[in-house]
């Protein structure tokens, strides 16, 4: 299946810089069961990020649920 690129989206830091854009292919399987909403590939983030494999949850989410 195939569809045309509904919409493109710049995001932009709270201090106006531009945040790294990059075009890929998604999939468009239902993951709300998965731990994880989206997997991202490694060819997608070769050459442009390092990634350290043994570290999981970095950081803590910083964004707040629905009334918060």
């Amino acid at each position: 299946m195939e569809q045309k690129v509904l919409r493109m989206a710049t995001i932009k830091r709270h201090f106006g810089e531009v945040q790294t854009y990059k075009e890929t292919e998604v999939t468009l399987v239902d993951r709300s069961g998965l731990t994880y909403p989206t997997l991202v590939g490694r060819n997608f983030l070769q050459g442009h990020f390092i990634v350290d494999p043994s570290v999981s949850y970095k950081t803590a989410p910083q964004c707040r649920g629905p009334g918060k």
